[in-house]
């Protein structure tokens, strides 16, 4: 995403934080640039997505991999997305230390590599 804010004027985000009910699990790292590693169907991502461009944020998929056996992981342990809060400091970036270690308990490597189920 551009960007995802935190606060009740933020309306279009809201939407798109709705629209996760039920649908993908994971983490949402608000700020500018946001970035959301969930775990999800592909065709309930791409309906995730779709709603949350409908809402006014649209987003992009720039890794998709299929779930195998060994990724249990505890980072999915409920069916939320979880938002994770912005970097510490004054402004609205987003938290890329805790992103990265999301991906790297995911053994996800940063910077994400090209996806072959996306081409």
């Amino acid at each position: 995403f551009h960007h995802m804010l935190i606060g009740s004027s933020h309306k279009k985000e809201a939407a798109a934080l709705n629209a996760a009910d039920g649908v993908v699990k994971g983490f949402i790292y608000m700020g500018g640039p946001s970035c959301a590693v969930v775990e999800s169907t592909k065709e309930d991502l791409l309906s995730w997505l779709s709603d949350c461009k409908r809402a006014g944020k649209e987003g992009v998929c720039t890794y998709w991999r299929v779930k195998e056996e060994k990724d249990k992981n505890v980072l999915f342990n409920n069916n939320k997305l979880k938002v994770m809060p912005y970097a510490s400091g004054k402004d609205t970036k987003m938290d890329a230390k805790s992103y990265k270690q999301a991906l790297s308990q995911l053994e996800i490597p940063f910077p994400l590599p090209e996806c072959p189920y996306l081409q």
